[in-house]
């Protein structure tokens, strides 16, 4: 069972489950991409999948809240694509 109340302590600093959660599936959905061509691979998930990260990060208690004020890449843009561009991938 998971204890979403639990403060997770990462090497930057203290956060809610959720949160610090959101930050580790950045980090996976972000390398993951990163390398999957290197293995001759495309890495692929849902557009649910992509859009959990930013509900989670941009959520009114997060501290990362006024990094994250707007995702790039066009109102038309699916969850992937902004996320990607955000983080400065094509």
């Amino acid at each position: 069972m998971t204890d979403r109340t639990r403060v997770c302590h990462l090497s930057f600093g203290d956060f809610e489950a959720e949160t610090a959660a959101g930050i580790n599936l950045v980090d996976v959905l972000a390398h993951g991409w990163d390398i999957s061509p290197l293995q001759g691979r495309w890495f692929e998930c849902g557009n649910e999948t992509w859009s959990v990260a930013p509900r989670v990060l941009i959520g009114p208690n997060s501290r990362s809240a006024p990094l994250w004020t707007e995702l790039v890449d066009g109102p038309d843009a699916n969850s992937q694509e902004r996320i990607l561009a955000y983080l400065g991938r094509q």
